[in-house]
C-alpha cells in the first residue's frame, strides 16, 4: 500500500487499519467517582469563591454490561466495542461505520461484525470475522468475512472473500470471488 515520506524519513500508511478499542468480558470500562464537596478558590484579587459541591451523574446502561454491587465499576458483559451516546454506554459486538471506508477512517480489520453506511473507498479493506455488510459501493477494495458479506452497491475490480455466502443487490458488479 503506498506511504507518504514525512520529516525526518518517516513514513505513514494512510490505508493502514483504524485502531479499534475492543474490550474483552469481564473488563472493567468505567470506574465511577462518587462526586466531592469541592474546595474554595480564589480571585487574582484575592477574594474568596465559593466552591460548589459536585453532582452524581446518572449513568444508563445498554446491552452487554453490568454494574457491580457497590455501583463503583461498570463491567463488559462479552467481548466488543464501547458505545457511549451521552446518557446511556453498552458493549456491542458490532463495529458501525458511518459513511466511507477511506483515508479518514482506514481500513477496518474487527472481531465481530461490520456495517459500513456508505462506501468502500479505492485501496482500502474491510475485514471481519463474523459478517459484513456494505450499504454503499466498493471499488478496487479488499473485503473478508468469516461468514456472510452484503453489498447493497455496485462492485468494481475488489476482491471479496467469505467463509459462507456473498449476496450482491446490484447485478452488474464485477466480482472477484
Amino acid at each position: 500500500f503506498p506511504s507518504h515520506d514525512m520529516q525526518g524519513g518517516k513514513t505513514i500508511n494512510h490505508y493502514g487499519f483504524a485502531e479499534i478499542e475492543v474490550v474483552e468480558k469481564g473488563q472493567t470500562i468505567i470506574e465511577i467517582i462518587p462526586p466531592t464537596l469541592g474546595e474554595n478558590g480564589q480571585t487574582v484579587l484575592g477574594e474568596t469563591i465559593k466552591a460548589e459541591s459536585g453532582k452524581a451523574k446518572k449513568l444508563k446502561l445498554g446491552k452487554g454490561v453490568h454494574i457491580t454491587e457497590k455501583e463503583i465499576y461498570v463491567i463488559a458483559d462479552y467481548q466488543g466495542v464501547v458505545n457511549f451516546n451521552g446518557s446511556a454506554v453498552e458493549v456491542s459486538p458490532l463495529f458501525m461505520v458511518n459513511g466511507d471506508v477511506s483515508l479518514k477512517t482506514g481500513s477496518i480489520k474487527f472481531e465481530g461484525s461490520v456495517i459500513v453506511t456508505g462506501d468502500v473507498r479505492e485501496g482500502f479493506t474491510v475485514e471481519a470475522t463474523d459478517s459484513v455488510k456494505i450499504q454503499g459501493s466498493i471499488n478496487d477494495a479488499h473485503i473478508r468475512a468469516g461468514l456472510n458479506i452484503e453489498i447493497v452497491g455496485s462492485v468494481v475490480n475488489s476482491y471479496i472473500s467469505t467463509g459462507e455466502t456473498t449476496k450482491v443487490i446490484n447485478q452488474d458488479s464485477q466480482i472477484k470471488l
